[in-house]
C-alpha cells in the first residue's frame, strides 16, 4: 500500500474511533468525554488485538510528535478570556502547580511500581 493510502486508511480509522467516542459517551448516562471515550475503546481494541498496532501507528506517531500545536487553539481561547479569569489568577495558578505536582508524583509511582513488577516477572522467568 502506498504512503500517502496507509496514511489516509489511518486516519479514517483514527476519526471512525473519535465518532464511536461521540456516539458511545452521548448514550452514555454519565458525562464523559467523548476523547476518553474513544482513546478507551482503541486502546481496549489494541490490547485484545482487534485492532492492529499498524493501522494506527504511523499518524499516531505524527499526532504525538506535534501534539504542541493541537493546543494553541486552546491557549489562544485562554488569553481571550483573561479578563473572566484575571479575579481568580492565583486561584488558576496554584491549582495547576498542586494539579502538576500530584501528575509527577502518579507518574513516578506508577513507574516505579511497573519496573518492580518487570524485576520480578524476569527473577521469576530467570529461576
Amino acid at each position: 500500500m502506498k504512503t500517502i493510502e496507509r496514511i489516509l486508511l489511518q486516519i479514517g480509522v483514527i476519526l471512525a474511533f473519535a465518532a464511536a467516542g461521540e456516539w458511545i459517551a452521548a448514550i452514555l448516562p454519565v458525562a464523559v468525554p467523548p476523547s476518553i471515550v474513544a482513546m478507551a475503546l482503541l486502546l481496549l481494541l489494541l490490547f485484545c488485538g482487534a485492532l492492529r498496532l499498524e493501522r494506527v501507528e504511523d499518524t499516531a506517531d505524527f499526532f504525538l510528535k506535534n501534539m504542541g500545536f493541537f493546543f494553541i487553539p486552546v491557549n489562544v481561547s485562554i488569553m481571550k478570556s483573561y479578563r473572566l479569569i484575571s479575579d481568580n489568577l492565583f486561584k488558576f495558578l496554584f491549582l495547576i502547580v498542586v494539579t502538576t505536582l500530584i501528575t509527577f508524583a502518579a507518574t513516578g509511582w506508577t513507574v516505579q511500581a511497573v519496573m518492580r513488577l518487570q524485576n520480578r516477572t524476569q527473577k521469576e522467568e530467570g529461576q
